[in-house]
């Protein structure tokens, strides 16, 4: 069976301990102008398999702290353009 909701202006949800959605298959979130996450606590994110990030135009990240990547194995840099390493 299939639930359709439908907000011609403004949905909005508040939850005051816990919010958890469950989907057995694929889930998708369409969004026309902008996201925006609101995080006092910390944010984390598990992939089993693959994750792709994909911008048209640039994908900035910022931090008042340190930023750290790790891989078991190789990490890649791919860009057209010369990287200047000082």
């Amino acid at each position: 069976m299939n639930i359709i909701e439908s907000a011609k202006v403004d949905r909005i949800t508040t939850v005051g301990k816990m919010l958890n959605t469950t989907v057995g298959g694929d889930s998708m979130m369409n969004v026309t102008v902008s996201v925006i996450e609101y995080i006092t606590g910390n944010k984390k994110s598990h992939t089993e398999k693959d994750r792709t990030v994909t911008a048209e135009k640039k994908v900035q990240t910022n931090t008042s702290g340190t930023t750290e990547n790790h891989s078991k194995k190789e990490v890649q840099h791919n860009s057209e353009e010369k990287t200047k390493i000082y």
